[in-house]
């Protein structure tokens, strides 16, 4: 703030003496050239602030921006990846409940999923019911789950 400060007391220094300057010179070929020399002053003043730049405060205030914007962006992708992974979860339980029900089952499976290549898929589930067959080869066949990979009541400890 103080730097603020100063360029503008600088500017309006500037900006009074050429000011008086103007002033105190008679008409003619001298004013026109005091003029022109008073308006460099000001324009120098002006951009006083740009001729003396720190570029290394902006690039280190850049990069400060830019790893927190990564850090948000891999946050907020991680976000979504949990949520994806948890929506997928419920759908595909919610699809097997549904294939039990219509083989005259009552169940309640639980889904977990893995990554494979960064898009999560339904990789386990654990059903509240002893093993059925058909029920087993419908979850290998339609979600691609193997039967080693699904755990049935009887099979939990």
């Amino acid at each position: 703030m103080s730097d603020i400060r100063t360029w503008l007391v600088g500017l309006f220094a500037a900006a009074a003496v050429v000011s008086v300057l103007y002033s105190l010179i008679p008409r003619g070929k001298l004013l026109v050239i005091a003029r022109c020399s008073g308006g460099l002053v000001l324009l120098l003043a002006l951009l006083r602030p740009a001729l003396h730049w720190d570029s290394h405060i902006w690039e280190n205030s850049f990069r400060r921006w830019q790893d927190e914007m990564e850090t948000a962006s891999l946050e907020m992708q991680g976000a979504g990846e949990n949520r994806l992974s948890s929506l997928i979860a419920d759908k595909t339980a919610a699809y097997i409940q549904e294939k039990a029900e219509a083989m005259g089952l009552t169940c309640h499976p639980t889904v977990s999923t893995s990554l494979r290549q960064g898009v999560p898929f339904p990789d386990r589930v654990w059903l509240d019911i002893p093993f059925h067959g058909a029920l087993s080869d419908c979850i290998a066949n339609d979600l691609d789950i193997p039967q080693d990979r699904q755990i049935w009541q009887e099979d939990s400890p």
